[in-house]
């Protein structure tokens, strides 16, 4: 959903962080997950686009 909105994976970590926070913050466990998984999944992308410049 967030790559339809455009946003690269840099953004998307930061928005996953902050949701997380936010879940955190109001104690919200499904807040929490989405943030974290959204923010695993874009780190997850970045060290792959990171090694795949390297193999260039």
């Amino acid at each position: 959903m967030l790559r339809l909105l455009g946003l690269n994976a840099y953004v998307r970590a930061l928005v996953g962080i902050g949701l997380g926070g936010v879940g955190i913050g109001t104690h919200r466990p499904l807040l929490i997950g989405v943030g974290a998984a959204i923010a695993l999944w874009s780190v997850t992308n970045i060290l792959i686009d990171l090694k795949s410049r390297d193999r260039r």
